[in-house]
């Protein structure tokens, strides 16, 4: 039997808007160049495989090591 379009929402869906709770924090980093601290915000994910940096604050702290593009 073909149900597309026709299909029954299943009984256990709340119909009220879901929230989620974000862990966010504050971090003071050091530029290595300069010893200049900036303190940036961070979102902690304790599942993420990836971390993420903005790129305006790689620029402006210049890390040193690889350079590696997300796909």
């Amino acid at each position: 039997m073909n149900l597309v379009g026709k299909q029954k929402k299943p009984k256990n869906v709340s119909r009220r808007p879901s929230s989620a709770m974000l862990p966010l924090g504050q971090l003071t980093v050091v530029n290595p160049r300069t010893g200049n601290l900036k303190r940036v915000h961070v979102l902690l994910d304790s599942g993420a495989e990836l971390s993420f940096v903005d790129e305006g604050l790689v620029e402006e702290l210049g890390p040193t090591g690889n350079r590696k593009r997300s796909s």
